[in-house]
């Protein structure tokens, strides 16, 4: 087809080509994102308003783009927000029979929740809401969490009393690669450090680069190492789980 194209029409294609390129790199609803968040926040500094809250895909159903050149709109589209505001079906699957007279179950008899997978939830739903800093926080705090729980439960279970445990943890109180370590393996048999360096590398890069920065800077993660970030850490809360 191209080959039949006359000098004029393919001159055409290339303007057209060339346009969209630039205003491709233009038009990022992502940058607008940013743009109004930052017109949030100063507002909310400005008038000392903390109901108001950042705009992400997850509040949004969209975001409209409408490209002009040369005061012409050259083209419109919508980029579309977080899928379950804007599918025809349900976001879940119904709740299978099943499912349903555990939940009773849960309710009716006063079943704890785990506080572990409570907290999981909260990070994520933090990072829907564009708090980033909180997110990386709180998962931190969960990962901190589960390696006490599991070496408290293990040394109760071996006979250990609570002062005995106390002391155990003060040890370590300010040192959470030797708690992996040293302490874990004590208490279940193995080490987050040496029987699963791949994953403790990871979440103790993540850990330097991200949630050490925020605790002493005004660093705002990403989306998309914050992302990262949660699924790397429950990965680990897994392991840990698991031992």
């Amino acid at each position: 087809m191209y080959s039949l194209f006359t000098d004029e029409e393919k001159e055409e294609l290339a303007y057209s080509v060339l346009i969209d390129r630039q205003l491709s790199a233009l038009s990022n609803p992502d940058l607008f994102l940013s743009a109004i968040n930052q017109l949030i926040k100063a507002y909310s500094v400005f008038r000392d308003d903390f109901f108001v809250e950042k705009c992400t895909l997850h509040t949004l159903r969209g975001i409209q783009v409408t490209q002009f050149v040369d005061n012409i709109q050259w083209q419109g589209f919508r980029r579309v927000g977080k899928l379950p505001p804007i599918i025809n079906k349900q976001w879940l699957p119904d709740i299978t029979q099943q499912e349903l007279i555990e939940f009773k179950n849960i309710l009716q008899n006063g079943v704890e929740i785990d506080p572990l997978k409570s907290l999981i939830i909260v990070s994520k739903n933090l990072l829907e809401k564009g708090e980033t800093r909180a997110a990386i926080i709180n998962i931190s705090a969960v990962l901190e969490y589960s390696v006490e729980r599991k070496i408290r439960t293990r040394l109760l279970a071996r006979g250990k009393t609570e002062q005995s445990i106390k002391n155990i943890l003060n040890a370590t109180k300010l040192n959470f690669r030797d708690r992996c370590d040293k302490t874990l393996k004590r208490a279940t048999g193995k080490s987050l450090v040496t029987n699963y360096p791949n994953e403790w590398s990871t979440v103790n890069t993540l850990r330097k680069k991200f949630r050490h920065l925020i605790a002493h800077s005004v660093l705002e993660p990403t989306y998309t190492d914050t992302e990262n970030m949660i699924e790397e850490f429950e990965k680990v809360i897994a392991i840990v789980e698991s031992l």
